[in-house]
């Protein structure tokens, strides 16, 4: 057995989940297409994707599904590995999506661009889906850092289309641009019915545009079908559209459309407008509508987003609220950084090692070394306001072997170069120092240097892991 065998049964798979009516919306049939069998043996059947969101949403949904399935076809169990892979693959035959659709309509003399069935079988779908997200405008903490991008989401939600459009929000990563984008979805959903909404990463965005181009025919049916006929598009995380001429150009032609239509769009980054590498046709479309930042939270709003963290969490768990002293509240505030994700995995944390011990019927009294000793598991950057560049630039020299005269130089030979870009990277995520201030202390750079130094570690972080887990080790280090 093998690749072979296992596009055969694959293609079983797929008649079969068809038969069930579960590949009857587009969504099923995409994340389903993403999908790539490569291998069959006595035990296991393997398959490859290249994008983890599918493999999260198949198995969350179709998984137990898929092993009956395989069990009807072989009479036999087998697992289902669904695995995540960057390597090229290629499928023997015909493509199994083929499995999934039905037989080919006779064509029409006037057929439309775009199948308007299609999208009305989109739009059914959109109705049908529900989102126990709990982020919505009823969670969202507000505060002085935060009130004009939410007042700005909000107009938005209330009224797609007709004002602030388009809206850009930027903050850093962790501050709460990905819950005001779906608190938007969330309510476009609830209160305009009618609209469609299309919520994505810019990741996957890329990954559906270049499918596409890659795609016999360059056939993007399904891109425009997901892009081009939603009313509402949230982008997240835009920033990684930097690099990527022909992606860019395909939005900068839905963004001009969308606005043409009255349609609305909204863009999130973790930089201004202004700092991002993107064409400078971008910058006068910004223009037209609202750019909101968001600054790191105060104390106060920190303090505010725990109390309602700790509440939606003993919901969740089942228990009543939870009493913590003020002063670990405190503490906890005091050694969390301005990520609010961090701070929402360290309130669930502690709520669920307080409702362990109410259930074990042990003293659910927690002290502040045992709060500190949760949250030190959580926190990435407890110790940020002790950690200075110098000593970021010390370690990392160290651990490149280079002199600190190279570190802050302008010499730019690869051996050097990636070291210190390492570097910068380091002391913008360890540190609250802003980009001019970094490119000062590496030898009165421009700050442009250390944005591109950032993004570019970033983007090798995710194409290599030898190198994020190399980095990861510096960064603890440093952290020790």
């Amino acid at each position: 057995m093998g690749q072979r065998e296992a596009v055969t049964l694959w293609e079983q798979v797929c008649v079969d989940l068809a038969d069930r009516d579960m590949t009857n919306t587009p969504t099923a049939e995409a994340m389903l297409s993403y999908l790539f069998p490569q291998d069959l043996n006595d035990t296991t059947l393997t398959i490859l994707t290249r994008l983890a969101s599918a493999k999260i949403w198949v198995e969350k949904r179709y998984l137990p599904t898929i092993e009956d399935a395989v069990f009807g076809a072989l009479g036999s169990e087998r697992q289902v590995h669904i695995v995540v892979s960057e390597e090229d693959f290629d499928l023997p035959g015909p493509t199994v999506t083929a499995a999934l659709a039905p037989p080919p309509a006779p064509p029409t003399p006037a057929a439309p661009p775009i199948d308007t069935q299609l999208n009305r079988v989109v739009q059914q779908d959109q109705h049908k889906q529900t989102d126990h997200s709990n982020k919505t405008f009823d969670t969202y903490v507000r505060g002085p850092s935060n009130d004009f991008a939410c007042a700005a989401a909000q107009g938005v939600a209330e009224m797609p289309g007709q004002r602030f459009n388009p809206l850009f929000i930027y903050g850093n990563s962790g501050l709460g641009k990905t819950h005001l984008l779906l608190a938007i979805k969330d309510y476009v959903r609830k209160y305009h019915v009618t609209q469609k909404v299309v919520f994505v990463q810019t990741t996957e965005f890329v990954h559906d545009f270049t499918s596409a181009m890659a795609s016999i025919n360059k056939d993007m049916t399904d891109f425009r079908i997901k892009y081009h006929t939603c009313d509402v598009l949230l982008l997240d995380d835009v920033q990684y559209l930097e690099g990527k001429e022909s992606t860019t150009n395909a939005l900068f032609d839905i963004f001009n459309m969308f606005i043409s239509q009255n349609k609305q769009i909204v863009l999130s980054a973790d930089r201004a407008p202004n700092e991002l590498n993107l064409d400078n046709r971008f910058q006068s479309r910004f223009a037209q509508g609202i750019t909101a930042g968001i600054q790191p939270p105060s104390f106060e709003l920190k303090m505010a987003i725990f109390n309602n963290l700790k509440k939606y969490y003993c919901h969740q768990f089942g228990v009543d609220n939870i009493e913590i002293p003020q002063e670990i509240a405190d503490h906890i505030i005091e050694l969390s950084s301005s990520n609010i994700r961090e701070l929402e995995g360290a309130t669930s944390t502690i709520v669920g090692y307080i409702t362990h011990l109410k259930n074990e019927h042990k003293n659910s009294v927690i002290t502040i070394e045992e709060a500190e000793q949760i949250v030190g598991k959580v926190f990435l950057h407890n110790d940020i306001r002790q950690i200075d560049i110098r000593t970021i630039q010390r370690e990392v020299e160290t651990h490149f072997n280079i002199t600190h005269a190279d570190m802050v130089g302008p010499r730019r030979s690869k051996n050097i170069s990636y070291p210190r870009q390492v570097a910068m990277y380091l002391s913008r995520r360890l540190t609250t120092k802003s980009f001019p201030e970094i490119a000062r202390l590496f030898g009165g750079k421009d700050h442009t240097s250390v944005i591109y130094a950032c993004k570019n570690i970033e983007q090798k972080i995710m194409d290599d892991m030898n190198k994020k887990s190399e980095i990861e080790r510096l960064a603890e280090i440093i952290m020790a």
